[in-house]
């Protein structure tokens, strides 16, 4: 009879356990305390949150490594093809509208992604020369993920 038990109530789940209402409450308090002190970002989610001003530092001139020296000097540790990294998923991620911008939040005005004609390092002294910039084309027949459709009539 109790291996029957012990199978059935392996089979089935565990049986259901009541607690005091107290542990409840006690469980409540904690949950309280830890929503008032929220954990920190992840470096990931740092770099999304700044991806704006840190391309506003990049149209002023400064290169991702002079970006990486500031972050390093809050002791942030972070290399510049980690950095590229973030940035490249945000931009990304901001295209497929799976995040706000957060500079367009505040402000309303439209995401704009800057031409990048070359990156290279910018010498001290010297700023980065951009080239102007242009409206995208004009692509017709895209599909919601910003990918062009083919009609019968496109050449393969």
């Amino acid at each position: 009879m109790r291996f029957k038990r012990r199978w059935l109530s392996w089979v089935m789940g565990k049986s259901s356990v009541s607690y005091p209402e107290r542990v409840a409450d006690q469980l409540g308090l904690k949950l309280e305390r830890l929503a008032q002190h929220p954990k920190g970002l992840q470096l990931k989610q740092m770099v999304f949150q700044l991806r704006p001003k840190i391309e506003a530092a990049q149209a002023a001139g400064y290169s991702l490594d002079d970006v990486v020296a500031l972050f390093r000097a809050d002791d942030v540790a972070i290399s510049v093809s980690t950095l590229k990294t973030y940035l490249r998923e945000a931009r990304a991620a901001v295209r497929a509208g799976a995040i706000a911008d957060a500079g367009a939040g505040r402000s309303g005005a439209a995401i704009v992604e800057p031409n990048h004609a070359k990156s290279g390092k910018v010498r001290s002294g010297t700023k980065k020369q951009t080239a102007p910039q242009t409206a995208p084309p004009d692509l017709t027949n895209t599909n919601a993920a910003g990918f062009q459709e083919m009609r019968s009539d496109d050449d393969l």
